[in-house]
């Protein structure tokens, strides 16, 4: 990661843990963030977003396929696991079609 990229993330946690926008107009001013810079910044936090997400639904997900394990056994945990892969599957397949994107 490119030092100002950490820089400018760094300033970001600061002013979301403040409750303000890293956005702003005058946060971007006291940066000196270029246009090309909000542009690294928001994709950043939002891969930042998703990891975490993504991580906590697979911890989730991990729980969830724990407990059928103990309750019904090993493969009615993998039959289950595969039954999550799928659905996930399928809902990312039907929503790049709703985009028009077969």
């Amino acid at each position: 990661m490119p030092k100002r990229l950490a820089e400018l993330l760094e300033n970001a946690a600061k002013c979301f843990r403040e409750v303000r926008s890293p956005f702003d107009t005058s946060e971007l001013l006291d940066q000196n963030v270029s246009l090309d810079e909000v542009y690294d910044l928001s994709l950043s936090l939002a891969e930042a977003v998703e990891f975490y997400l993504n991580h906590k639904k697979q911890a989730g997900e991990e729980a969830a396929i724990q407990v059928v394990k103990e309750e019904l056994g090993e493969e009615a945990a993998r039959v289950f696991g595969l039954e999550m892969k799928f659905n996930r599957n399928l809902r990312a397949i039907t929503q790049k079609t709703k985009g028009g994107i077969a």
